[in-house]
């Protein structure tokens, strides 16, 4: 019985441990500069569809504490349409615990929206925001700073090219107590 016990210990233990090493194996990679390129074109290769190219030229930070993102493009048959320089993202992995998806702060450098992408035209009805909702999220979302030093709008966008900074936050933790927003934009041009 004793022997039958050790195995079944040993056993629960290589259980435990060996896919624990694994994924400190898999952060450690990620903070070398070899595995945050591989990363970076993973994320490309994987969120790209036939329609969308997504490339990201590079990823930084403490992984996955506080990540960096450099010179992401969206592109589509028509060549590019959104650029970002940089995008910083601090969040708290251990709020997940209590259901809410905390974002410490995003904050981004320079955000290009030269056109909108290539697809279906818009709908003819006007828009009516009435018949906007809240989404029903499995995550609460609570977003402490957002700040974008420039976004930059085509004239295919806004009529004439337009230069904005955006600051702002915003919490939705549960859809019945609303959406809590407070957004500030300034143009800079």
């Amino acid at each position: 019985m004793t022997r039958r016990w050790r195995w079944a210990r040993r056993l629960l233990l290589a259980l435990v441990l060996v896919p624990a090493a694994m994924v400190s194996l898999m952060l450690a990679a990620l903070q070398t500069g070899p595995g945050q390129r591989q990363a970076a074109a993973w994320i490309g290769a994987l969120a790209s569809t036939e329609d969308l190219s997504i490339t990201v030229g590079g990823i930084g930070g403490i992984i996955p504490l506080s990540v960096s993102v450099r010179d992401v493009v969206l592109a589509d048959g028509d060549g590019p349409w959104l650029t970002i320089d940089r995008a910083d993202l601090a969040w708290s992995p251990a709020a997940l615990l209590g259901s809410v998806l905390q974002v410490d702060a995003l904050t981004i450098g320079r955000l290009a929206l030269d056109r909108l992408p290539a697809g279906e035209p818009p709908p003819a009805e006007p828009f009516d925001p009435t018949t906007i909702g809240l989404p029903d999220l499995p995550l609460g979302l609570r977003l402490d700073r957002l700040a974008v030093d420039e976004i930059a709008l085509g004239s295919s966008i806004a009529g004439a090219p337009v230069r904005l900074a955006v600051e702002g936050s915003a919490r939705l933790i549960d859809p019945a107590d609303g959406l809590h927003l407070a957004l500030a934009a300034e143009r800079i041009d």
